[in-house]
């Protein structure tokens, strides 16, 4: 039913007029919708104005759009502002979201109307830090056009701004100065994961997982590829490695034990075991026991790199915590643990204490959570750019530990410090919606909503309509999935990329209540 209503009826177009009457010392602002549409009384009304200086801000919803938004004394002042607001068409069921700029002079008499000049507003692609928003298919062809120019590989960086580890790997890699000798020896393409104008690219190289570094020639054919992020020096060591040409031989079993290692690292989880068979013969080698306890988690390997490379745990414990089922298991891991921390840096010893808390289970896992945030916390460096890649995770190991208010006002931090993405926004709905707090999910979202994009917005419209339904809202619900659907493209199934699954995931959120509704 959804998805027939919003096929159904075609989008109007052009911008909303913005007015501002006033009389004496008040002043209101309206909102006038083009014709054949109207403001959507449910959806989220953002509007800021700079009055001759004067700051005023308006965030909430469409219906207070109808009788006048207040906003000081306007009369003889130049008004600036921006406004986005959705926009529904009459009798029907599609919408679509409108970001406006206005501005104009309000004449110095007693009273009066003006229509303030409105353009759709500089294009946030252009404003964006680094690749966010950014048109990926006109990057890319200058990224293999310089490619081909200079004689070196394209380095396609696939980043979501929500992503932590896509956050650690810029900052510790590719904006990091240590490493730009190595880097000048690639073209450094960084693709916005969420735009849709990432789809072709993601699914050209079959990316399905953020971050993904793919390395290819000048013609885009694929050389090297590493999903996932596994830190500073494996990431060093490999680009320095593909740069140069260099391959890593797998002529003795050592050697192919030590290339399955790497392998998996690069997040090929599929290879690495297929070159495990390779390496018969090295059983007894720390290379071939991590491979084997990551990609078939076993006692006999987790005893042995206990005993024989306990500084290794970290790499390793995480992919074995279903060993813990048993009481074997759990004492071994613990065991592997305690031996792991004395060598582990600060924030992958907040993992370790962070699995500690899952094997221990209640009453006392939230001890070792609380234990492991302090120990992210003691990895922060100071500098915002390369903490945050810890933040959301610091916010949710608060959170574990019974310290959700807390971890909500280090996002509250975060905000202030990065406030033009969905990133706090889509980590603090979540904790509220866990901790059956629909209204606050609501108020922390729609707070934030105006600042997400493309999937990202799927992804926070969910959550939206997540709330709204533990409110009792449903059919405010399904008419709000209904518009974020149809303002937002749909990908040609034969790409394959994420953003099917997350309209897919909304669809069914709505179409799921709609039928427990129904039902007898």
């Amino acid at each position: 039913m959804l998805t027939t209503l919003i096929a159904s009826v075609a989008l109007a177009g052009g911008l909303p007029a913005v007015d501002v009457a006033w009389k004496g010392d008040t002043s209101l602002l309206y909102v006038v919708a083009p014709a054949g549409e109207h403001v959507a009384p449910e959806a989220p009304l953002r509007v800021t104005i700079d009055a001759g200086g004067d700051l005023w801000s308006y965030d909430g919803y469409g219906a207070a759009a109808a009788n006048g938004l207040p906003c000081g004394q306007c009369a003889g002042l130049v008004i600036t502002g921006t406004m986005s607001v959705s926009l529904c068409v009459d009798g029907g069921s599609s919408c679509r979201f409108a970001d406006v700029a206005f501005s104009g002079d309000v004449p110095t008499i007693k009273k009066g109307r003006v229509s303030l000049a409105v353009t759709a507003p500089g294009s946030d692609h252009a404003a964006a830090e680094g690749p966010f928003k950014a048109d990926a298919a006109a990057a890319a062809e200058r990224a293999f056009a310089e490619s081909a120019e200079r004689g070196v590989p394209v380095l396609i960086d696939f980043a979501a701004v929500w992503c932590p580890p896509c956050d650690l790997l810029e900052a510790e890699i590719l904006h990091a100065a240590e490493h730009e000798e190595m880097l000048s020896q690639y073209v450094v393409l960084s693709i916005d994961v969420d735009d849709p104008s990432s789809w072709a690219l993601k699914s050209r190289y079959a990316v399905s997982g953020y971050p993904t570094v793919v390395v290819t020639q000048a013609d885009g054919t694929e050389i090297g590829r590493m999903e996932g992020y596994s830190g500073e020096d494996t990431t060093a060591t490999w680009l320095g490695d593909l740069a140069d040409g260099a391959a890593a031989a797998a002529t003795t079993p050592a050697a192919a034990a030590r290339r399955a290692w790497s392998l998996f690292q690069l997040g090929q989880d599929e290879a690495a075991a297929a070159a495990l068979t390779e390496a018969a013969g090295a059983e007894e080698t720390e290379a071939f026991r991590l491979t084997r306890v990551v990609t078939a988690p076993n006692l006999d390997d987790v005893r042995w790199l206990t005993e024989h490379a306990p500084e290794t745990g970290a790499d390793w414990i995480f992919y074995a915590e279903d060993l813990a089922e048993t009481d074997e298991g759990k004492v071994a891991l613990t065991v592997a643990i305690e031996k792991a921390l004395p060598h582990t840096e600060a924030a992958p010893a907040a993992d370790l204490l962070y699995t500690m808390g899952n094997i221990v289970g209640e009453p006392h896992a939230r001890t070792w959570y609380a234990a492991s945030a302090t120990m992210l916390h003691a990895a922060f460096t100071g500098d915002p750019d390369r903490d945050r890649g810890h933040y959301t995770w610091y916010a949710q190991l608060l959170d574990h530990a019974g310290q959700t208010d807390a971890g909500l006002a280090f996002l509250e931090d975060a905000r202030r410090a990065y406030p033009d993405e969905p990133t706090w926004a889509l980590t603090g709905g979540r904790i509220l919606l866990k901790r059956g707090l629909p209204a606050d999910a609501l108020t922390w979202i729609d707070r934030d909503l105006g600042t997400a994009w493309g999937d990202n917005l799927i992804r926070l419209a969910t959550q939206r309509v997540e709330a709204l339904q533990a409110l009792d809202r449903g059919d405010e619900a399904k008419t709000y999935a209904a518009q974020v659907l149809a303002a937002n493209p749909v990908p040609p199934e034969e790409l394959g990329v994420r953003t099917g699954k997350y309209r897919q995931k909304l669809e069914d959120l709505v179409r799921d209540e709609t039928a427990e509704n129904d039902a007898p």
